[in-house]
């Protein structure tokens, strides 16, 4: 039968071993992923910096599009709010030299000036 400090001495020694082993999977595992990397296969990072920069583009060019759209459809509000002022004026102008013809060609009695009776 063992000692035990041979006890410790053997487990510290299996305790060893079994951080070697985990060391070289580690060790394994990352010389994989790096030779891969620089084969191109491990290229998220770079693939998503890529597509949030298009994005941002996309993004920009969507925001000038719509300010460019509210720009000529606030011109095009102005224009037709003008145009319809136009029209009404246009039409009260026709009204009034339209009232202006009647009167000019009827005569005008007494009694539709309010005068009644009172001789002008």
């Amino acid at each position: 039968m063992p000692s035990r400090s041979q006890q410790w001495d053997d487990n510290i020694a299996a305790k060893v071993a079994e951080f070697i082993g985990t060391f070289e999977k580690q060790a394994l595992a990352f010389n994989i992923i790096t030779r891969k990397s620089a084969l191109g296969e491990f290229r998220s990072e770079e693939r998503l910096m890529i597509e949030q920069a298009l994005l941002q583009e996309e993004k920009r060019l969507l925001l000038d599009l719509k300010a460019k759209m509210d720009v000529k459809e606030k011109a095009s509000r102005e224009a037709q709010l003008r145009m319809t002022a136009m029209v009404q004026a246009e039409q009260a102008r026709a009204e009034t030299h339209a009232r202006a013809e009647i009167l000019s060609r009827a005569p005008i009695r007494a009694s539709a000036l309010g005068l009644q009776g009172n001789s002008v």
